[in-house]
């Protein structure tokens, strides 16, 4: 006998850097609403720009994946990284080894600075659920905002009978 497994995907964009802290509080006080909504034994997973950098620090290991575009995070990416930890979620968008432009969501309108802005974020304990996620530079939509590519695992859960045989 097989049993459903059921995801509750929730998608977002933060505020940017240079809003006001009220504004980012706001934005993460609703998102905790939003993920209080689903059902616990959902596998709750949470996509999106979050406007946020996301480092390398060993501090956030249990967080965070160690291939990061970035060396250092920014204020939006504690925030997040704090979001997660509380919830006990991962940042999966950092865990996956890939070439430099392969892991950059924003492109500046001159091309020069990429930044890894967009994350996916999944309960902890179903982390490994997810297979990759890498960007997609191929689609020419004339847009800062490069696409990501997510592959997921749904795995199924099956539960052995025990039957005595006399």
């Amino acid at each position: 006998m097989n049993l459903v497994v059921v995801s509750s995907l929730i998608c977002a964009h933060a505020p940017t850097e240079e809003k006001d802290d009220a504004t980012k509080d706001a934005f993460y006080a609703e998102l905790d609403r939003a993920y209080g909504r689903c059902p616990s034994h959902d596998i709750k997973i949470l996509l999106g720009d979050f406007n946020a950098k996301v480092g390398r620090e060993d501090i956030f290991g249990a967080t965070v994946g160690r291939f990061s575009l970035h060396e250092t995070t920014s204020s939006n990416g504690l925030r997040l990284i704090g979001f997660a930890a509380a919830h006990n979620m991962v940042v999966r968008s950092t865990g996956f080894r890939h070439l430099d432009i392969h892991k950059a969501s924003w492109l500046s309108p001159d091309r020069l600075t990429r930044n890894q802005i967009d994350h996916v974020v999944i309960d902890a304990r179903h982390a490994s659920n997810i297979l990759d996620v890498r960007s997609c530079r191929g689609p020419n939509i004339d847009s800062t905002i490069i696409l990501l590519q997510l592959r997921f695992a749904h795995g199924y859960v099956w539960r052995r009978l025990h039957v005595e045989v006399r």
